[in-house]
């Protein structure tokens, strides 16, 4: 029974140290206890992230990002604002013309902003596009697995992406007409 007396003992020491910390710590704060309350600060929008152009050859890019590129700036000829999509050294290929040639961005542009100057649209490069998909079947080695779009007035272009998903390649078929039959 004296260790039932014990026990009690000890459970009434332990219970009096803790009342009293708490008594005295309250009593010789520093300061006050006061509520946290909460203001909302003024934000301001956070912009929507974009696809950086990459900063040097080692970059990549979203391969997302380079396909919207190729599907805005195409039908607004603006083809200065798709280099930044672009690999240093662009292939072009044209139907018929025996190979292709290595360029610049800047060949790379100047030969679209020919080749396309006459062409008004609409664009289609959708991955559901039929005739894109007619011309890949007829003419594997240059359209499939490519970003294609088609123009009303039967133009074809077709890019090919890089490890990096920058344009390596942009091949271009004047007529589509002939492969779809």
């Amino acid at each position: 029974m004296s260790k039932f007396f014990a026990g009690i003992a000890v459970t009434l020491v332990f219970l009096g140290l803790a009342g009293g910390a708490f008594y005295f710590g309250t009593k010789y704060s520093a300061s006050p206890i006061s509520p946290v309350t909460t203001t909302p600060s003024p934000t301001t929008p956070v912009p929507a992230p974009t696809n950086p152009a990459p900063q040097n050859k080692n970059d990549a890019v979203n391969p997302s990002g380079t396909i919207a590129a190729i599907t805005v700036d195409i039908p607004k000829k603006d083809y200065t604002d798709l280099a930044k999509y672009m690999d240093g050294a662009v292939t072009i290929g044209a139907w018929s013309s025996g190979c292709c040639q290595t360029n610049s961005k800047a060949e790379v542009i100047a030969e679209l902003s020919t080749n396309l100057k006459d062409i008004k649209g609409p664009w289609d490069f959708s991955d559901a596009n039929p005739i894109a998909i007619k011309v890949s079947s007829a003419e594997p080695q240059n359209f499939k697995d490519r970003i294609i779009g088609t123009s009303i007035e039967r133009r074809t272009l077709a890019f090919t992406l890089n490890n990096k998903f920058l344009i390596s390649r942009v091949f271009i078929l004047n007529d589509y007409e002939f492969l779809v039959k």
